[in-house]
């Protein structure tokens, strides 16, 4: 009996940083990243879409920005484990994060 994949959606601004994380993860055959999305939009309607297990945010994306993404996704999709990424190592960020309904950062 195969393991199911886990589906994961990327959301993250910058290109590279979704590129490298695809490849990362990409590289273990339980993981299927179904989108990358490049703005908190596209990550609500990815997941809407994708119905993932798993959504990995950045913070600091423009029009909406993480922290809004969380909010939503826990409202309407509560069964996605979110994680937060930012290159901020600051600890309000992740407090904040996991405060809205991640389950990490």
């Amino acid at each position: 009996m195969t393991t199911p994949q886990i589906r994961i959606v990327l959301a993250d601004d910058h290109q590279l940083i979704r590129e490298s994380w695809r490849m990362l993860l990409e590289n273990n055959p339980r993981f299927k990243v179904v989108a990358d999305c490049a703005n908190g939009h596209d990550a609500i309607r990815s997941i809407s879409e994708h119905n993932p297990d798993i959504l990995l945010v950045d913070i600091n994306m423009q029009p909406i920005n993480g922290f809004e993404v969380v909010r939503h996704v826990v409202e309407h999709n509560p069964a996605v484990r979110i994680i937060g990424m930012s290159v901020n190592n600051q600890p309000k960020y992740a407090t904040r994060m996991v405060e809205l309904g991640a389950r990490g950062f």
